[in-house]
């Protein structure tokens, strides 16, 4: 089964980092709720005078559609907040400070709110694309609960991507090797 076609839309300049650190490799991959449309988040990232920048890399529609905003070797504005942060793969500078997740990781948003059930096209979609992600980064090519997180766990303040989405089953359709081709 072929994935489906990512549509490009981009990212206005402000709301993104060309590039990332010099010695940041990709490890992780945050999964957003957009909390509402995925036009919505098109509108967003591409608004150069948002009072906070945002964007991401993907998002995924209800119905599987994809686009893409930021190129996965340019840096996303999607989790550099850090609040009581609950994963413990967070890196840490040799001061002791964190690293911002942003450097080293890619954001896939989704479309809906936190209280939605997502549909299957939302998780096969998600799955194809963390799959076809994973092939592409040594420390991705095991996809486990360790590099594929949710955003709350960065910032405890949030409640994203809410508490409808099973991470377990979207790691296992992605790790599965049911002749899914990228």
């Amino acid at each position: 089964m072929n994935g489906p076609e990512i549509k490009w839309i981009g990212c206005a300049p402000k709301n993104f980092r060309q590039g990332r650190p010099a010695g940041e490799e990709i490890s992780t991959v945050v999964i957003h709720i957009i909390d509402g449309s995925q036009i919505g988040a098109d509108a967003t990232f591409l608004n150069n005078e948002l009072a906070a920048a945002r964007s991401a890399h993907y998002s995924v529609g209800r119905d599987g559609t994809v686009h893409q905003y930021v190129k996965e070797s340019d840096t996303a504005y999607h989790a550099g907040v850090i609040a009581n942060p609950t994963w413990t793969g967070m890196k840490k500078t040799p001061s002791g400070d964190f690293v911002n997740p942003n450097f080293y990781s890619i954001g896939i948003e989704h479309e809906g709110h936190p209280e939605d059930d997502w549909t299957d096209a939302m998780y096969a979609s998600s799955a194809w694309l963390l799959r076809s992600i994973s092939a592409r980064y040594p420390s991705l090519k095991n996809l486990t609960r360790d590099n594929v997180i949710m955003h709350r766990q960065i910032d405890g303040d949030k409640s994203c991507p809410g508490f409808k989405v099973d991470l377990d089953r979207l790691i296992a359709e992605a790790s599965a090797t049911n002749g899914i081709s990228m």
